[in-house]
């Protein structure tokens, strides 16, 4: 609901300066901590225009149409629904991807994860990735995927997920960028038994201990599915099982994204389970070591 004070806003002529002040102040009120950049994007959406063009209109009269689909992304935000789910798409490595409320939001730090598959892709296939083979395990939305597909339109790229509503939603996205011919989506725990050992295996598995769960944000905690978050008792038992069951081409590289403080823990036990394996760290934007990369691989290695 809106307050009465916001009611008489949409209930009169404004301009977009107008209603985005009135918004900004609602969402204050309820605790929202990004209220400017949240109202931008929805206003944005529900007018029809992008975000830098909202500011050069902002003293143009909002149509009551816009008003009221503006209206009721307000008020599903403020019941803490995350902005990519109420317009149904966020951007991920510099392309719109399609998100929904049964796979995971692409975060800012996944795309420190791409770029550590990049900058491997292309030292050892060129700009293009020419016949590299890529696995995107729990791939969930596909974005990781199609910034692969776009990054490198000469390699394969197989996006693996346990969920069919993610197969779904991956697959649509696939299809937006135009590269069904190129990155393939399909349902599997992990890796399939019977598809191309690929050269690189990325993964952005679930890594959030159980306990951990419920003192999460609302906007994740409530609206974000388990699945994609719950790694177990520590948050990495699915990436615990995927180096030890991992299919990969001897010398290939696997690049993981971990939580805080997860780097450590993790690198004592891929020594101690397989001791020949090389393990480095990759900071991303905030400097936390959020890339995992092992290198190494034998064809003995499981």
């Amino acid at each position: 609901m809106v307050t009465a004070e916001m009611s008489v806003v949409f209930n009169t002529p404004c301009t977009v300066k107008a209603l985005f002040r009135s918004a900004v102040s609602e969402l204050l009120k309820v605790g929202i901590e990004s209220p400017h950049h949240d109202v931008e994007i929805l206003l944005a959406e529900a007018i029809g225009t992008t975000v830098s063009n909202l500011h050069f209109n902002s003293l143009l009269e909002v149509s009551k149409e816009a008003k009221e689909d503006f209206k009721k992304f307000l008020c599903r935000r403020k019941r803490r629904e995350p902005v990519p789910q109420i317009i149904g798409k966020w951007e991920f490595y510099g392309y719109e991807i399609l998100v929904n409320k049964l796979v995971l939001t692409p975060r800012p730090s996944t795309e420190s994860l791409v770029e550590s598959v990049l900058a491997v892709a292309r030292q050892i296939a060129g700009c293009r990735g020419q016949d590299l083979v890529i696995h995107d395990i729990g791939t969930g939305s596909g974005a990781i995927a199609v910034a692969l597909g776009k990054e490198l339109p000469g390699a394969r790229v197989y996006g693996f997920d346990v969920s069919l509503a993610a197969v779904d939603i991956a697959s649509e996205n696939v299809s937006l960028h135009n590269l069904d011919k190129s990155v393939d989506i399909s349902l599997a725990d992990l890796q399939p038994p019977r598809s191309l050992e690929p050269d690189l295996v990325v993964a952005n598995l679930p890594y959030i201990a159980s306990d951990d769960l419920s003192s999460l944000a609302p906007e994740v905690r409530d609206y974000e599915p388990s699945i994609a978050l719950d790694g177990g008792a520590d948050g990495l038992d699915l990436i615990r099982r995927l180096i030890l069951e991992i299919r990969i081409v001897e010398e290939g590289v696997l690049f993981l994204e971990l939580g805080n403080n997860q780097f450590e823990m993790l690198k004592s036990f891929v020594l101690r389970e397989i001791p020949f394996l090389r393990v480095e760290a990759k900071k991303d934007f905030d400097g936390i070591n959020r890339v995992m990369i092992i290198s190494g691989w034998r064809n003995n290695h499981v």
